[in-house]
């Protein structure tokens, strides 16, 4: 997902000041973390993370297809996908900036 969304033109200035490597750790975790795996997400709240950046529903929506795809490339179950992106549909308001 990172790597197809840093080549985004819809969302690549987002990721302008990120520190690429801890990003993608912190993802990991993350996703790990939101699907009960073993992992502890040691970064920021998702507000907090995501404040200040502009980001708008269409950011969250290209980022959300870039996982999509990600997860057909590595021929994730489409039912397995459903359930990560319910997982994850509920942070679209803690992520986007209301205009």
């Amino acid at each position: 997902m990172l790597a197809i969304s840093l080549k985004d033109p819809r969302i690549l200035h987002t990721f302008s000041e990120s520190n690429i490597e801890r990003l993608e750790r912190l993802l990991i975790e993350h996703l790990c973390h939101l699907t009960d795996g073993p992992c502890e997400y040691t970064g920021q709240t998702m507000v907090r993370a995501h404040n200040g950046l502009g980001i708008r529903s269409k950011h969250f929506h290209a980022m959300t297809e870039n996982l999509q795809k990600a997860m057909d490339k590595n021929d994730v179950p489409f039912r397995t996908q459903n359930k990560l992106l319910a997982i994850l549909a509920p942070m679209h308001n803690d992520i986007v900036e209301k205009p």
